[in-house]
């Protein structure tokens, strides 16, 4: 039997991927429906980024990110951990702690973060 995640985990989990993104030095875009909400400067150009969380899965939620130029993230990336056609580089997190969820996305975007000011912003939450 699978173990339900609570509501307010899947909405910590949004609320720490979006701190991410912010400590990132993304922008944010707006919640409207069929949009990304975030998009973070990369050494790959823009990552597009929303997350998502629902009621009806048992995980804490998933993360949909899209490079618009894939080529230059497949360089980065490699072509197995993303599409190299579409560009989406999504992130699914099932039943599992909320702070393995949140440090394994800050891991993933770390290793497309451009340096900026001579520093690389990881996102780290304090």
């Amino acid at each position: 039997m699978k173990t339900r995640v609570k509501r307010k985990d899947r909405e910590a989990f949004a609320q720490g991927v979006c701190e991410i993104a912010f400590r990132a030095r993304g922008e944010y875009q707006g919640d409207d429906t069929g949009r990304y909400s975030w998009t973070v400067e990369t050494k790959c150009g823009p990552l597009c980024l929303h997350v998502y969380t629902s009621a009806e899965s048992s995980g804490l939620g998933w993360v949909a990110g899209r490079f618009p130029y894939p080529e230059r993230a497949v360089a980065v990336l490699g072509s197995t951990s993303m599409n190299p056609y579409s560009g989406k580089w999504n992130h699914h997190f099932g039943s599992i702690p909320l702070d393995e969820a949140i440090d394994s996305f800050r891991r993933s975007l770390g290793k497309v973060l451009a340096l900026q000011d001579g520093v690389r912003h990881t996102g780290a939450v304090a």
